[in-house]
């Protein structure tokens, strides 16, 4: 859960500068593809994470 909403909570800070300060700039489309980068990453860590922590609990 805590993997969550770091990475989720790490998303919206650029997401919300975009929709707050930079609407319709570069700047803009940079911060949503950085966006996109993060909740991809997270999402790759968070599946790595549950996948190690089903190969414990079955080797338990």
């Amino acid at each position: 859960m805590g993997l969550v909403v770091l990475f989720g909570s790490l998303a919206l800070l650029p997401y919300f500068l975009v929709l707050a300060v930079f609407e319709a700039t570069v700047v803009s489309l940079l911060l949503v593809l950085f966006t996109q980068l993060v909740l991809v990453v997270g999402t790759a860590i968070v599946l790595m994470y549950v996948i190690s922590r089903a190969i414990q609990l079955a080797g338990a």
